[in-house]
């Protein structure tokens, strides 16, 4: 309930109620007076409350604006009682088959890596405002989000506001202006800095000032109102034309088209994750864990952020593509209001999806659906994001399939591999990694009593949804099949944890569902965490880093020297990559150890790379090995460190590493290993901690960022693929 004083409310003035987001099924009132009744939580609703009687109880004595809420779930099983409801065609995840019919954020009714609690209430601020539905839109002069712009071509910024009055508007007139670069509603005299991504350049914003007139019939000024936003001048395309046939020869690659992003007219990698919402519960969320999450991207290498479909939309300035709030459901085609307006201004936003894996879903219901795949994304969505925009690119969903014809290749690529024996084989890229378990420290604040510390303790398995239940059964009776994923992942290639003390049991399950493996997709599933429990995370709920997001740091570097073997034939390819936008001429060192530490071997190879390409730098039969250490490249360095093991390690006789760790200054610690080679070594913080630190140096990048302060340096543990199998 909101409460408003009578103070500054009179007859004359203009007042409109504004609420962003209601969640969702409710009645509002007020001042005693019915005003409204809403069922969209992603809209804006807007009201006029400028007449005094609305403001004014018929007994004067009430000037609250009620919100009474209704049970959304109760709300979705009266809709679809209704006659001529179509039954959803799309399997459940733990929920009744109704969310498609109401607009609230999908996960309120489970998903397969967070419960469903189907909440209800205000969870973002509402206003008394008389300005709303500003977009601003800054490209180059011709361009659309189907022809690539020209560079030479002048810039130009559009803006378009949605103006509610309570009086007619006869003389509406629009000032911007750019203080930095001394423009006020003219020709951009000088040539603006342009936006970048954080790896490629510098992600210039400028401030906009917008000023409102509003003149009589006769061209009399009578009131202006004016306000700032920030934006940056760049081009962004999402480049899916055909290769050339010239190309296809000169290159060696497969017919097909492209999908790629091109920023200021240069091809580009995106290195990035899948972000969900922070919290089951919006209000939860702070600033301090949103940065925090934004900053561990950073940090990892990533410069994109996918924006998943199933949550709200998000107030992001990183570089994203933003999905329609419609995930994995076929919704019928009623009235929306969405946010391309309020996003559109972000020069950082690079492309809209109607939907999340929506394509893959629907063609098993085509032939039932009159309209097929047209069911709201190709149509409805696609219309809506071009009316209201121009230069960023809509395409019907997320992950699509294209052309399917063979030895063509198209589109983006998504792929569900469980199969742990086929992880480390690349012929079957691409492939995803496997879900985990969160760390010991994380399950701590999820955790009451001692025997809920078991692998497949009964509140353990209550929080895994993977395979979703279908139901709202609980527990989940599929967890068993999930936690056996985990458990067939870790066997093939890690030791299996085996130990007298049931709580070291647990730590080295959870360590060893983390341990690392090589994703070499360009966006990976998934960035956070929604709760405790097992999950694709990169980052736990509480903010630590799991090893996924450590690995990405390395793999996401700007050069990266990587192994690629071939167990059926026994190869092993030594590759480079390079995602600069110069030649990277370099030296790498490759070098075979034994577990015991001693170095057997040692080469250097020359190279010479392209800018975004990679190459093959050696080939090797057999089970001799050579192990890239670093390089060097024209005054620049770049150090990526890649390992390969030519046997599992579960079948290695690993050496007790003997790891002595010393803590100095500033977080610094220095590890040595005198007894072996220590498989993965992971220096890890106690519950209640969340550090970023190097993987490298182990030096904490911004003790700005830590939760708590001056930590005592000997809460840091240290482990490694020896701790599976001993305490």
């Amino acid at each position: 309930m909101l409460t408003i004083r009578s103070v500054g409310l009179n007859a004359s003035a203009r007042t409109l109620l504004v609420f962003h987001d209601l969640d969702t099924i409710a009645n509002i009132t007020v001042a005693g007076h019915p005003t409204a009744g809403v069922n969209n939580q992603f809209r804006q609703y807007v009201y006029n409350v400028t007449n005094m009687h609305m403001l004014a109880s018929p007994s004067e004595s009430d000037s609250n604006i009620t919100v009474a809420f209704e049970s959304a779930y109760f709300y979705g099983l009266i809709v679809t009682s209704l006659p001529g409801t179509e039954v959803s065609l799309i399997s459940d995840f733990g929920y009744a088959s109704f969310r498609q019919y109401e607009r609230k954020i999908q996960f309120d009714f489970g998903w397969d890596w967070g419960p469903a609690f189907v909440s209800a209430g205000i969870f973002r601020p509402a206003y008394l405002v008389m300005l709303s539905e500003t977009s601003l839109e800054i490209s180059k002069l011709g361009q659309t989000a189907l022809v690539p712009p020209d560079q030479t071509a002048d810039w130009l910024v559009n803006v378009t506001l949605g103006v509610r009055s309570v009086l007619p508007s006869f003389n509406l007139t629009t000032e911007i202006a750019i203080p930095k670069l001394d423009i006020s509603s003219g020709p951009i005299a000088g040539v603006p800095q342009r936006w970048y991504p954080r790896d490629l350049g510098t992600p210039t914003l400028y401030n906009f000032t917008i000023t409102l007139a509003l003149g009589d019939e006769f061209g009399m000024f009578l009131d202006s109102t004016s306000f700032q936003l920030q934006s940056g001048f760049r081009t962004i395309e999402l480049a899916q034309t055909a290769y050339l046939h010239e190309e296809i020869d000169l290159r060696g690659i497969t017919p097909g088209d492209q999908w790629h992003f091109v920023i200021n007219g240069r091809a580009f990698y995106t290195k990035g994750t899948n972000i969900i919402p922070f919290d089951l519960f919006y209000p939860r969320i702070t600033t301090e864990k949103v940065r925090w999450v934004l900053e561990s991207t950073v940090l990892s290498g990533q410069n994109m952020l996918r924006v998943w479909g199933g949550g709200i939309y998000q107030p992001s300035d990183e570089l994203t593509g933003s999905e329609m709030i419609f995930s994995d459901a076929t919704y019928p085609l009623n009235e929306f209001l969405l946010n391309v307006r309020r996003i559109n201004k972000h020069p950082s936003n690079v492309q809209w999806a109607g939907g999340n894996e929506i394509e893959n879903i629907v063609i098993g219901v085509n032939d039932t659906y009159a309209n097929g795949t047209h069911y709201l994304d190709e149509d409805f969505l696609h219309d809506i994001t071009y009316q209201e925009q121009s230069s960023v690119a809509y395409t019907d969903c997320f992950t699509m399939n294209g052309n399917k014809t063979p030895g063509y290749i198209y589109g983006n690529t998504e792929r569900y591999n469980y199969n742990a024996s086929q992880a480390f084989n690349y012929s079957t890229y691409p492939v995803a990694s496997f879900h985990s378990m969160p760390s010991f420290y994380t399950w701590e604040e999820a955790l009451l009593e001692p025997e809920d510390y078991l692998f497949n303790s009964t509140v353990v398995m209550s929080r895994y949804h993977h395979p979703p239940a279908g139901s709202l059964t609980w527990p989940n009776l599929n967890a068993p099949q999930g936690q056996g994923q985990m458990t067939m992942a870790v066997e093939p290639w890690l030791p299996m944890p085996g130990t007298f003390d049931s709580n070291q049991i647990f730590a080295q399950w959870c360590w060893s569902t983390q341990a690392p493996r090589e994703n070499l997709g360009a966006l990976v599933w998934q960035l956070n965490e929604i709760w405790q429990a097992p999950s694709w995370a990169a980052i736990e709920y509480s903010g630590r880093w799991k090893v996924l997001n450590y690995g990405m740091a390395s793999i996401y570097s700007p050069m990266i020297v990587y192994p690629f073997w071939t167990s059926s034939n026994e190869t092993l390819d030594i590759m480079v990559t390079n995602d600069r936008w110069y030649t990277m001429n370099g030296t790498a060192l490759l070098t075979w150890y034994d577990w015991a530490g001693n170095q057997l071997e040692t080469m250097m190879h020359e190279f010479s790379m392209p800018s975004l390409n990679n190459t093959v730098l050696m080939s090797m039969q057999g089970f001799d090995m050579i192990l890239p250490e670093g390089a060097h490249i024209e005054g620049r360095t770049a150090i990526i460190e890649s390992y390969y093991t030519p046997t599992s390690l579960a079948n290695a006789e690993l050496i007790d590493p003997e790891i002595d760790m010393i803590a100095g200054d500033s977080l610094t610690f220095t590890l040595s290993a005198k007894g072996g080679v220590a498989a993965y070594a992971w220096l890890d913080h106690p519950s209640g901690k969340s550090y970023i630190i190097d993987p490298i140096s182990s030096t904490l990048h911004k003790p700005a960022l830590s939760m708590i302060r001056d930590p005592d340096r000997a809460d840091f543990v240290v482990r490694s693929v020896w701790n599976d199998i001993h305490v």
